[in-house]
């Protein structure tokens, strides 16, 4: 159950959170084993427990996992000012300092 909530939970965790059913999680499911990320019986062994849960477990599962998904700090409204970039100096003396002190922290790749 703990794998089946997990995979919910990844589900929900974009900013625009989604009702997850038992087809939606079984095609993530089918998704991972054709993924190498969990083996067919795993996969298996999930589906059968779905096949157990109840329409208001359903609810409840879906309560929990939008709990989980709005403390990600992806469901956090961005205050990024796109416009803004457009006024970045790339030719600037900050620019060109920026860029000297990621130079000196990440290396060059050759």
């Amino acid at each position: 159950m703990k794998l089946l909530f997990g995979f919910i939970v990844l589900a929900l965790s974009s900013p625009i959170l989604a009702e997850v059913s038992h087809g939606e999680v079984e095609s993530m499911l089918n998704q991972m084993v054709k993924e190498n990320v969990i083996s067919a019986t795993e996969a298996e062994k999930a589906k059968l427990k779905m096949k157990h849960i109840s329409p208001d477990q359903w609810k409840q599962i879906n309560n929990q996992a939008h709990e989980v998904a709005a403390r990600s700090p992806a469901s956090v409204p961005s205050s990024n000012n796109i416009q803004e970039i457009h006024k970045v100096d790339l030719d600037g003396e900050q620019f060109k300092q920026i860029q000297q002190d990621i130079k000196r922290i990440i290396p060059e790749s050759r």
